[in-house]
């Protein structure tokens, strides 16, 4: 049986044995795992360092103790950015899912001319942290070591103001147009970022508008969080060859 791995708020106590866990973590691991006392965990702080230690109760509070620290191999990570359009509830929270197991380090939402979700202050704050939630249960899934981001959703003129490194826009428009080698790019641990169209596609407007390479995913129309998915495994395995 894997041991089980939780997120643990902040950074670690400094050479410290034993330590209690914040309210979201202890919350996990008692209302959502269900473990018991003695039970091995496993905890990665927002450095993304990594401990092992031993569950225990006190007073009611859940407490690691037999902390020691693990010596990890440096999580190779090709720092991917997801710019994507907001689409049903559904399948956006299916995107946020498998781009995090795919190791994406920040996903921005964006608003397009075509986006037919728009939220309102109240409601944005509440998905964000519902948003924030599904991606941290992803990362334990994946056993990442690096935290992944999500903000605010922007608009397109705030893109530019986002973006990093190479910057691809996936457009149905050039199906058939070819990837552009990114292997320096990724040894050099350089970001990528992706942008993703709603479910309506991008106007000409807005192709003119964007400051990226347009690239496409072959012949077919493929659903926005496909296409997000598929373009993310194809940096992934660019960046598996280029090491």
């Amino acid at each position: 049986m894997n041991t089980k791995r939780i997120i643990y708020s902040g950074n670690f106590p400094a050479q410290n044995t034993s330590f209690f866990l914040d309210e979201n973590a202890a919350h996990y691991v008692t209302r959502v795992l269900r473990l018991v006392a003695g039970t091995q965990i496993e905890l990665v702080d927002q450095n993304g360092k990594l401990a092992i230690g031993r569950l225990e109760w006190i007073d009611g509070k859940a407490r690691i103790t037999e902390v020691f620290f693990v010596e990890k191999k440096k999580e190779k990570s090709s720092q991917i950015l997801l710019f994507a359009a907001l689409i049903k509830q559904r399948r956006w929270e299916w995107m946020l899912e498998k781009a995090t197991e795919l190791n994406v380090s920040k996903i921005v939402p964006i608003y397009t001319s075509r986006t037919i979700i728009s939220l309102s202050a109240k409601k944005q704050n509440a998905r964000l942290a519902r948003w924030q939630r599904i991606i941290n249960e992803a990362a334990k899934q994946a056993r990442r070591t690096t935290q992944a981001q999500i903000i605010a959703p922007i608009t397109l003129e705030k893109l530019e103001t986002h973006t990093k490194g190479i910057t691809l826009l996936l457009d149905e428009q050039n199906a058939l147009s070819s990837w552009p080698n990114l292997t320096d790019q990724l040894k050099q641990q350089k970001p990528i970022s992706i942008i993703v169209g709603p479910e309506g596609g991008w106007t000409q407007k807005e192709r003119q508008q964007i400051n990226a390479i347009s690239v496409g995913l072959g012949e077919n129309i493929l659903r926005s969080e496909t296409a997000a998915i598929a373009a993310i495994a194809l940096i992934s395995l660019q960046n598996k060859l280029a090491f």
